[in-house]
């Protein structure tokens, strides 16, 4: 079993509100959910839940940040940029 993707309250959002925040096409979203693990599909099989910061990452084709974000940085300068950007709070949690 892979290990759930954990996210501050505010990041975490169905596919389509995802897409439809970046603009991006839901079956791209549907890939990149498969190829770069960013988000979690709920219990019954259904919803998938992702990450908008690592959407935006992979949009902008930064690599470095996203493989940080994976490996649970969340205080780097280029991790905050993202939430920054998105106006993601991540003080107060964790």
């Amino acid at each position: 079993m892979t290990e759930p993707l954990l996210m501050y309250p505010g990041e975490a959002m169905q596919m389509k509100e995802v897409g439809r925040r970046l603009k991006i096409p839901t079956e791209t979203l549907r890939n990149w959910f498969r190829k770069y693990g960013i988000g979690n599909r709920t219990l019954d099989g259904g919803r998938i839940y992702m990450s908008i910061v690592a959407a935006l990452m992979i949009q902008h084709d930064d690599g470095e940040a996203l493989a940080a974000y994976l490996d649970g940085d969340r205080k780097s300068s280029r991790v905050l940029k993202y939430f920054d950007h998105l106006g993601i709070s991540t003080r107060g949690v964790g």
